[in-house]
């Protein structure tokens, strides 16, 4: 293998899939030849790499350590495991370093694919790696999850904004890094085709494999699969059929304790419970003199830097 490139600073990766897609194709591996090694799909790897899912850091250790030939590079290891954490949220041990028996590793790769393939949810793929925005995912993730001021669970997020500010591509990013809390996984509900209220709740009803009840109000179906349900709903675009939206996010709320809804509109829902919060846009260089340094980058020069 060859030596970590010595021009290429380990600190200027600022995300674990970009690490890790480095570290891959730095092997020859394609997305392919990584997951046959490691006992994940190929679709998987491809989450990994757009930060689309937080990894799991027993198998970085166990598996895609020896497959990337990192057991002699323990700084490129440091690093990557670093990022893993960082984008679970997580802190690792003092030691920094994770240690494995032999049986641990064969357990890990034996149930790894039955656990992964199995995942619930419908979290479109995206194309390309997600930039920025650390302190809003830190902070919407501490909503979720019960780790802010009023240490509960916050139900009703609404992520506000002028169009193009990235509300949906921040959703999907949340989504994929918390999904795997989630018994019953997170479920894309795309609103922007439709224009008709009536309309709503059968986009719902069709993304998650629900027919309409005909005995009682249409949304007793809903209400009875969910009730039973953990699990994380995105509600995209609703501007145009807000008011329906919000009346079905309180039905659903009220009737289902343990459903959470992410939702990204230009218009608030104006009820009880919703918390909001706005999606600003991209960070700017303070200093047109750090625009070339790659370390000091804004989130918007990050951006034209990765696309370009």
């Amino acid at each position: 293998m060859p030596s970590f490139d010595s021009e290429i600073l380990l600190n200027s990766f600022l995300n674990f899939g970009d690490l890790l897609k480095y570290l891959r194709r730095r092997a020859r591996l394609t997305q392919r030849e990584l997951s046959i090694a490691v006992g994940y799909s190929e679709a998987q790897i491809s989450r990994l790499e757009q930060n689309q899912r937080p990894p799991d850091l027993a198998a970085l250790m166990a598996l895609f350590i020896p497959a990337l030939y990192l057991e002699d590079e323990p700084a490129i290891v440091t690093r990557l495991m670093e990022l893993a954490a960082h984008a679970r949220g997580e802190t690792l041990p003092q030691s920094g370093h994770i240690s494995l028996s032999r049986s641990v590793r064969r357990e890990i790769t034996e149930t790894i694919q039955v656990v992964e393939d199995h995942m619930p949810g419908n979290l479109p793929l995206q194309l390309t790696s997600f930039i920025g925005r650390e302190k809003e995912i830190a902070e919407i993730k501490r909503l979720l999850d019960g780790r802010n001021e009023n240490q509960l669970k916050s139900r009703l997020i609404i992520l506000t904004g002028s169009g193009g500010a990235g509300k949906t591509r921040l959703a999907l990013e949340i989504a994929g890094q918390v999904a795997q809390t989630y018994r019953d996984g997170a479920w894309f509900i795309e609103l922007a085709s439709i224009s008709d209220p009536l309309l709503v709740l059968q986009a719902v009803n069709s993304t998650l494999g629900l027919t309409e009840s005909r005995d009682g109000a249409p949304i007793d179906a809903l209400t009875k699969y969910l009730r039973t349900k953990h699990i994380l709903l995105i509600f995209d675009n609703c501007e145009q059929v807000v008011a329906e939206t919000a009346l079905l996010a309180e039905e659903i709320l009220r009737a289902c304790p343990d459903v959470q809804i992410l939702a990204t509109s230009r218009e608030i829902f104006d009820i009880s419970g919703e918390i909001r919060f706005r999606v600003p846009s991209l960070s700017l260089p303070e200093d047109e003199s750090l625009a070339s340094d790659i370390s000091s980058q804004a989130e918007s020069v990050r951006l034209f830097v990765e696309r370009a």
